[in-house]
């Protein structure tokens, strides 16, 4: 009965990832590689994809400077 619980509690976690919302804001193409910046649920990132547009090299959260802290960069 515990792991049938478990399990029902690991399947909810997940299945809430799927609804996240995702808009491209935009592209560059800088020395060959791809740049873009997305928004995923309100907050920017930062995505690097290789010149084939294959690979994701890197995908980082941008963050600004407010009231002398560093928060999210909201789009």
């Amino acid at each position: 009965m515990n792991k049938f619980l478990s399990l029902i509690v690991v399947i909810l976690m997940l299945g809430g990832n799927s609804y996240a919302e995702i808009k491209m804001i935009d592209t560059k193409r800088l020395f060959g590689t791809v740049v873009t910046n997305i928004c995923v649920d309100g907050y920017k990132f930062v995505q690097v994809i290789d010149n084939r547009g294959e690979v994701v090299i890197s995908l980082v959260q941008a963050f600004e400077e407010r009231d002398g802290k560093s928060l999210p960069a909201k789009c």
